[in-house]
């Protein structure tokens, strides 16, 4: 199973903006989350298509499970 954590943003044109990382600590909270994307939008390191990243929008943790299926 894998798992990652998707941060998303608004950027100066409202479009959506994405950023994912792979592996986040189990003990993550909402508080911690939030502050780091304070601290991205505020350091101002990212850039997409639509400008700088000016709001957060929203985070989610995604898990993926891959049951393969055996064919032979």
């Amino acid at each position: 199973m894998s798992k990652r954590i998707r941060l998303q943003f608004k950027n100066e044109e409202d479009r959506t903006v994405s950023l994912s990382i792979h592996d986040p600590r189990q003990d993550l909270e909402a508080e911690e989350v939030s502050e780091v994307m304070d601290d991205l939008i505020n350091l101002d390191v990212f850039y997409s298509t639509g400008g700088k990243l000016v709001k957060k929008h929203n985070a989610s943790i995604i898990e993926r499970q891959v049951d393969t299926i055996d064919i032979d």
